[in-house]
């Protein structure tokens, strides 16, 4: 489902609007789990 403007920009800042951003934006997949963070 595609969002719209106004969704994208309603979002609070955070991992959710990065991995967002960094999936469809930039074009690069974010794992669920990532073994450094943990």
């Amino acid at each position: 489902m595609a969002m719209t403007k106004e969704e994208i920009l309603a979002m609070e800042p955070g991992p959710e609007l990065d991995t967002l951003v960094a999936e469809k934006v930039m074009g690069h997949p974010m794992p669920g789990f990532i073994p450094e963070d943990a």
